[in-house]
């Protein structure tokens, strides 16, 4: 039995998207395992974009508590807003901004370096 080219052709595709499906949904589980709850992240939703969200908790499914569509995310609330309340929204795993992770985790080590060095300093002192 001969398939014919275009066939062909279309099965490869089917099964390419798939592949890619299957991909990303493997990447979004990866970055999900590796954030944590005290994290900060850039979260890029449909309508809005909010720097500096700290993860407050950590969902298997965002459509139990929003009208998200289902699978994993977090809820959050924005540190870069100034309105003094915390709001809390959940946002799915897809919004968020990977490489935000990284460069929020290293300036909060620097951060905890320097105080951390200036607690020995003064203990020091006081000696």
């Amino acid at each position: 039995m001969k398939i014919r080219k275009s066939t062909y052709n279309r099965i490869i595709s089917r099964a390419a998207n798939i592949l890619k499906e299957d991909m990303r949904g493997g990447v979004d589980m990866l970055n999900w395992n590796e954030l944590q709850v005290g994290d900060l992240v850039d979260v890029d939703g449909d309508y809005n974009h909010y720097s500096k969200v700290r993860i407050t908790q950590k969902l298997e499914d965002v459509s139990r508590e929003s009208s998200l569509p289902a699978g994993p995310g977090f809820i959050g609330y924005s540190t870069d807003r100034g309105f003094g309340e915390k709001e809390e929204f959940v946002f799915s795993i897809q919004d968020v901004d990977v490489s935000s992770y990284q460069k929020y985790a290293i300036a909060e080590a620097r951060r905890l370096k320097s105080i951390l060095k200036l607690l020995i300093k003064e203990q020091n002192q006081q000696l």
